[in-house]
């Protein structure tokens, strides 16, 4: 087994050694070689491309349809608690506004209307309970996830 692995190993440096002695063999050696380098950055550049591609889909489809959920749920939750009519009347005034790119009055017409909905559901001391506790949990969390400074 070692004389058969010594005269492959020979063989090898035999041949190497006729490379480097005769210009014409070492210039097709050089050029498969280089060939084979751009092609494995060739190969690895498109493995690269295709996951970022894939990633970039990801993040696209999983943010549009994370913003559809949040409007249908929103669409859905004031439909209940608000009139037919003026859920849907409400719905198309905001959707004009954000069309014609008026976004600070869409959101003022939904937050309006977010509160008359509430409102009407729990009274003024519910609607003034429920927004001093989302500030309040707000400011906690602020306050718990905000790095303390070193004094």
């Amino acid at each position: 087994m070692d004389n058969e692995k010594a005269a492959e190993a020979f063989k090898k440096l035999q041949n190497a050694y006729e490379v480097l002695l005769d210009t014409e063999k070492q210039k097709t050696y050089d050029d498969e070689l280089i060939r084979e380098e751009l092609l494995n950055l060739f190969r690895r550049f498109q493995s690269t491309s295709q996951t970022a591609l894939a990633a970039l889909i990801g993040v696209f489809v999983g943010f549009n349809l994370a913003i559809l959920v949040v409007a249908i749920s929103g669409t859905v939750f004031l439909w209940f608690y608000g009139s037919f009519w003026t859920t849907a009347f409400v719905i198309f005034l905001g959707g004009l506004a954000f069309m014609l790119s008026y976004e600070r009055i869409a959101l003022l017409i939904t937050t309006v209307y977010s509160i008359y909905c509430a409102w009407a559901y729990v009274g003024w001391l519910g609607l003034l309970i429920g927004l001093n506790f989302s500030l309040f949990s707000s400011d906690v969390l602020m306050g718990v996830s905000r790095p303390k400074s070193h004094q």
